[in-house]
């Protein structure tokens, strides 16, 4: 499974009982929320792009970068109110991210093996084929 940004907000979202982290709001738990998504976006998401990440919650690139420096500073504190929001999705998102990266290496491991077989398979064709000629 490919984490994706609606993944991760619909995560945060049912983890902290929202419906929609997306709306405007400047309540400090759903602020505290949205800097958590952005950051667990920025962890996990692949090929992470900060105009793709906040428009997943109605806000432009430079509220993202606001949101990278906030969770910096106050994750951690008594101040930020989101902190076991943080604390119960990035386990789950390092499993499913490890778990998948895990997949994707034993594929192309396995792509690699047949293409090794297929090399050797040949190799012996060929020298079979030499030797009759000779």
């Amino acid at each position: 499974m490919i984490i994706t940004y609606k993944f991760i907000k619909e995560l945060v979202e049912e983890k902290s009982g929202f419906l929609d982290i997306g709306l405007k709001s400047r309540e400090q738990y759903m602020r505290d929320c949205r800097y958590t998504y952005c950051r667990l976006c920025f962890l996990y998401v692949d090929n992470f792009n900060l105009t793709k990440c906040g428009n997943e919650i109605n806000r432009g690139h430079s509220n993202v970068l606001h949101a990278f420096t906030v969770f910096g500073k106050y994750y951690g504190t008594k101040s930020f109110l989101a902190n076991n929001i943080f604390d119960i999705c990035n386990p789950l998102l390092k499993y499913i991210y490890i778990d998948a990266v895990s997949k994707d290496t034993n594929e192309k491991i396995e792509s690699l093996n047949q293409l090794i077989k297929s090399y050797k398979s040949m190799r012996v064709k060929l020298i079979k084929e030499l030797n009759n000629k000779l």
